[in-house]
């Protein structure tokens, strides 16, 4: 009887610690998402319904995730209609009774260019300026832009606030029946940062 009664409080404590080692916990909140849309040359038209109906370029604004529709017309005159993919950074498990971590809030940006939409995102927006280029945008892209209107006819606008609008498209200057599917891709084991649709040239 002696013996049971001295192994009864090890017994507890490897309970105990079964417990905080294999036991899973409450998830941690999930972090926010944020989208900012920004561009070399202004936009002629865009139309984003899951943001603001005037947004600022450059400018987070809270995105819910999911899979949502846009479209816009590039300073040169491409037409491009798509879907994009927000996701979050889901919370953490915790172990036994204890919650987890946050997950860390995302900070997305997708760039406008006349070649068609780019995503791309940051878990640190103070970060931002240590891996990408002027306003935010990969310098690369900035600088092939810039070329790109260099070398055409047309005169990019400026601007840095655009209202949201839906767009029809004048069927005499595009040709709706030659349009070109468009999907622009990356992937990683942390995030899947995705733009699908079709962009229509002008004739």
């Amino acid at each position: 009887m002696r013996r049971s009664s001295a192994l009864l409080p090890v017994v507890i404590l490897g309970l105990i610690v079964f417990a905080f080692n294999s036991g899973c916990g409450m998830q941690g909140e999930d972090g926010t998402s944020y989208l900012a849309l920004d561009w070399v040359y202004a936009p002629q038209q865009l139309y984003f319904p899951a943001m603001p109906p005037l947004g600022l370029a450059g400018v987070h604004y809270q995105h819910p995730e999911g899979t949502y529709y846009a479209e816009y017309v590039a300073w040169d005159g491409s037409y491009y209609s798509f879907y994009y993919t927000i996701e979050v950074n889901e919370g953490e498990y915790g172990a036994a009774l204890l919650p987890g971590a946050d997950g860390m809030d995302r900070y997305y940006t997708m760039y406008l260019y006349s070649w068609g939409p780019e995503l791309y995102y940051l878990d640190d927006l103070d970060s931002k300026s240590l891996i990408l280029g002027s306003r935010g945008a990969p310098a690369a892209s900035v600088l092939l832009e810039q070329q790109k209107a260099d070398q055409s006819n047309l005169e990019p606008s400026g601007g840095s606030e655009i209202r949201s609008t839906r767009i029809e498209l004048d069927e005499s200057v595009y040709d709706i029946d030659k349009a070109q599917d468009y999907l622009f891709e990356s992937r990683d084991p942390q995030y899947n940062l995705r733009i699908q649709g079709y962009r229509c040239l002008p004739k």
